[in-house]
């Protein structure tokens, strides 16, 4: 990272994460836009932003249940019998489902593929055959969605204060926000920047587990993992402040922010 990048970081992480230790992370990346260092994090300085290759396919969802009594049910059976069919797929790169902080009858679930192929097989073998057998557990009228490329990955790499975690996750939080683009912009274009100034900003909170970004139809999506629920929202309060900082000709920097308890998560695109 240049020495502007790191005044930067420091600059905004002092303004927004205030009461929140720093560590010094590195993250451990792949592929083509992100690998070990910022300074080498995408194919050059001159390469084009939609030639970027992705990691993978993000699939985001946000689910109604028709009550909070029917959440532990569909936990269970999400990691009895969801989980061990996804996971033997030969395109599984991660999973993660959680219940919102604020609204426990509504959870979150994050999937990354391999690949845009490995989306049918997941549909038709995965989702579908278990979504028939929850019958009336979920309210099929509401809901939110998005996918995407997975263009920028984070972890950190256990050799500082805070080690790797160990995954799959049983507990912890994830801070999930879906960015709106303004008008005639392409989210692409800021991944470079988004890697050399945001990302180790998220990476330095106290408890960093795992960032994923993609962009999506109208906007981009950025989620994070942690520990604690106090560096959650501190990314959250990073996040918004560093859109208001250097991404205004991109976006308005309001984002929807889903902030949810980690039921389960494993991440091999992390390094799970």
């Amino acid at each position: 990272m240049s020495s502007s990048s790191k005044k930067i970081s420091r600059r905004v992480l002092t303004a927004t994460a205030g009461g929140f230790a720093v560590g010094a992370f590195a993250a451990r990346f792949g592929g083509a836009v992100a690998h070990e260092g910022h300074d080498d994090a995408t194919p050059g300085a001159d390469a084009s932003p939609a030639a970027v290759t992705p990691l993978g396919q993000v699939i985001m969802r946000v689910r109604y249940l028709v009550d909070e009594s029917a959440a532990a049910e569909v936990n269970d059976r999400v990691l009895a019998e969801f989980v061990p069919a996804l996971e033997a797929l030969e395109g599984f790169a991660g999973y993660l489902v959680g219940d919102l902080v604020d609204q426990p009858a509504v959870d979150l679930t994050v999937t990354v593929l391999k690949s845009a192929d490995d989306v049918d097989i997941y549909d038709q073998q995965v989702v579908q055959p278990f979504v028939s057998s929850l019958g009336d557990l979920f309210d099929a009228s509401r809901g939110e969605g998005w996918n995407g490329d997975l263009l920028i990955t984070g972890a950190p790499t256990g050799d500082d204060a805070s080690p790797a975690p160990g995954w799959p996750l049983r507990s912890g939080y994830v801070a999930a926000r879906v960015h709106t683009s303004l008008p005639g912009t392409n989210p692409r274009d800021f991944v470079p920047l988004a890697i050399s100034g945001f990302l180790p900003i998220v990476e330095g909170l106290d408890g960093f587990e795992g960032y994923l970004w993609f962009p999506i139809d109208g906007g981009f999506v950025a989620i994070s993992l942690f520990d604690s629920e106090a560096s959650a929202l501190a990314s959250n309060d990073a996040a918004r402040a560093w859109a208001a900082e250097f991404l205004t000709d991109y976006t308005d920097g309001n984002p929807a922010i889903y902030n949810a308890n980690i039921v389960y998560a494993n991440f091999p695109v992390l390094g799970a």
